[in-house]
């Protein structure tokens, strides 16, 4: 997991810099390599590189609670809405089998908490708990959506990956928030779709189908770069990349991205 090996990755940073510190304060390192405040600091960092190292490994073995399974039934649902607001969380989302016409929906749910359902006439709603931000690991939840219904997808998340397969969905409208982490994000084959993106730090990979119109409009900061495959989509004078057929076509993706650090590429 990414995020995870980010973690040792700064421990082992730690780690290295109490090193360092403890080299200047037993003369390993010239004497004026630090000050005398060196050996408070050293000691302090040293211990806190091993104590993050040791979480991060451990973290494997704790006891957290196994992801729980759930199905919910599609009933009377002529129309769904699935929303993920997750502190932390790695999350996959994508479509079952049409064939299974009896499930709006089925998956895991990380940490024990089981997503709330809500059925009224013939809207239905699926809802992911909020969960807290742990200071080492993220755990990964799955749900497979039914095709035979169109969805309204909104996924917000603080710290983790995001694997968003929407291919084979009808998704007329679908939101992505997420602060840290990368997404992966396939828009849907058929249909209307409006979609935005919004990253703070981390990459984001979007795959769009062939026979989809796009217009993608792009907002990225200074310390970000959009690649969009302009042989697909040209660029027009405001900036905005466009299908020559977008106003006529029957499957049509309009597509905001916003970004402050980290990439976004579509093709």
């Amino acid at each position: 997991m990414r995020v995870v090996l980010g973690w040792i990755a700064l421990a082992i940073f730690l780690l290295g810099i109490g090193a360092l510190l403890l080299g200047a304060v037993t003369g390993l390192l010239p004497a004026d390599f630090f000050d005398e405040a060196a050996n408070v600091w050293a000691v302090a960092v040293v211990l806190g590189g091993a104590l993050g190292l040791f979480l991060v490994l451990s973290s494997g073995l704790s006891a957290s609670p196994r992801p729980r399974p759930f199905i919910f039934d599609r009933g009377e649902a002529r129309r769904g809405r699935l929303e993920i607001g997750a502190g932390s969380i790695d999350f996959n989302v994508s479509a079952h089998a049409p064939d299974m016409v009896e499930i709006l929906a089925g998956g895991q749910a990380a940490g024990g908490h089981l997503p709330r359902f809500n059925a009224d006439g013939g809207a239905a709603a699926i809802q992911f708990p909020t969960r807290p931000l742990p200071i080492f690991g993220v755990d990964l939840s799955e749900v497979t959506l039914t095709p035979n219904v169109p969805w309204a997808v909104e996924v917000r998340t603080s710290l983790g990956d995001l694997d968003i397969d929407l291919f084979h969905l009808i998704v007329p409208s679908v939101e992505v928030r997420g602060a840290l982490g990368d997404i992966h994000l396939i828009t849907p084959t058929a249909g209307v779709t409006a979609a935005s993106l919004t990253t703070w730090l981390g990459d984001a990979r979007i795959e769009v189908p062939t026979g989809v119109a796009v217009r993608i409009n792009a907002r990225p900061s200074k310390f970000a770069e959009i690649k969009v495959d302009e042989k697909r989509w040209p660029r027009l004078d405001d900036g905005s990349w466009v299908s020559p057929d977008y106003t006529t076509a029957p499957h049509r993706l309009t597509l905001n991205l916003k970004t402050t650090f980290g990439n976004i590429s579509v093709s």
